[in-house]
């Protein structure tokens, strides 16, 4: 095993349909092993911050604990552990300069 992300995409048929698909919930990971961060791909994590930052402009989100509270309250499978293992910096940054912005205004 060269590649725990390459043995848990192999194991499902991720990147070959010809064969038969699995789906990812089925495969139980022990010990804390987080099957799904083994499969996101750096475009799923791109993915989720630019919903987040929707989600910002579209709700005048301009406090971090608000997004935050919400990803752990509606978004617990996808946004929530990205916002916990990688993300929460880039999130309050743009949470922080709208916030900035606002107060020039």
């Amino acid at each position: 095993c060269k590649s725990v992300k390459g043995s848990v995409r192999y194991m499902a048929h991720l990147d070959n349909p010809d064969k038969a698909q699995y789906e990812i919930k089925d495969i139980v990971g022990y010990n804390g092993f987080d099957v799904m961060a083994q499969i996101r791909t750096a475009t799923d994590r791109y993915v989720m911050i630019s919903e987040m930052a929707d989600y910002i402009e579209s709700n005048d989100i301009i406090e971090f604990a608000d997004l935050f509270n919400y990803a752990r309250l509606n978004r617990f499978d996808d946004w929530f552990p990205l916002l916990c293992d990688n993300s929460a910096f880039i999130m309050g940054q743009f949470i922080k300069s709208k916030r900035h912005r606002l107060s020039k205004e």
